[in-house]
């Protein structure tokens, strides 16, 4: 278990122990900070423990498609999600499996679509293979599949809870059972961070707004965020700050 949280004040307050919260505290007490997460039901209670458990490289937009639209910035950000899975497979150990995945084909559309896109990977040097005879009953079902190598399975409960452990190991706390939300935190309090939601501005840290200024320069001394975006808080508005 984590170490139980005391009454001390903190660095940074993390609202959530699913996979970006336990993500952030253990990056955070990496950095030096002392760091507290607050979960009313504990680490993996809530919607990250319960997910589907696919780790897959790439993004939604099919390669070949955002080559198109991003040119050679297609295969930098294909580069990084790689080097990100590769980094979810080091810290998950026994709980990520890496058995590849396959995207399937459902109709002769969808099969000349994927086509397009293991061709475009192959041509910019990523390992991808296009199954054109499944195996039954896949092959009564669909028409053809891309396999992708790195991809991977993962358990979520037991990824998030050993994420949680390197946390620990870097001198985070927790405090489970406790309905903290970022509001409920005094205004004076150092720092604190909001999990809940979907952060897309890579200049924006989310959090709340106001009691965060004073430990970005701690956190990001060379480049901190130009604003603070807190999602979801209250009544499930969205409020920014800018720097």
């Amino acid at each position: 278990p984590l170490a139980v949280a005391t009454d001390d004040r903190v660095d940074v307050a993390v609202v959530g122990a699913g996979v970006t919260g336990c993500s952030c505290a253990c990056t955070l007490a990496r950095a030096g900070l002392n760091v507290r997460v607050y979960d009313e039901r504990g680490v993996a209670g809530g919607a990250s423990g319960r997910n589907g458990g696919f780790a897959l490289r790439g993004g939604a937009e099919a390669y070949d498609t955002a080559r198109g639209r991003l040119g050679s910035d297609a295969a930098l950000l294909w580069e990084l999600t790689e080097r990100s899975l590769a980094r979810l497979a080091a810290l998950a150990g026994d709980a990520f499996r890496p058995v590849g995945s396959l995207r399937l084909a459902a109709d002769r559309e969808e099969r000349d679509a994927l086509q397009r896109e293991a061709e475009a990977l192959r041509e910019d040097g990523f390992a991808v293979r296009w199954v054109g005879a499944l195996d039954p009953p896949l092959a009564w079902l669909f028409h053809g599949a891309i396999f992708h190598p790195p991809d991977g399975a993962i358990h979520p409960g037991r990824w998030i809870r050993r994420l949680a452990r390197h946390a620990r190991d870097a001198g985070a706390s927790v405090a489970a059972g406790a309905r903290v939300a970022v509001d409920d935190l005094p205004a004076d309090h150092p720092g604190a961070i909001q999990t809940r939601g979907d952060l897309r501005l890579l200049n924006t840290l989310m959090g709340h707004a106001g009691i965060l200024t004073r430990s970005l320069k701690r956190i990001f001394p060379k480049q901190p965020p130009s604003r603070i975006l807190e999602i979801g808080a209250g009544t499930g508005g969205v409020a920014s700050q800018t720097l």
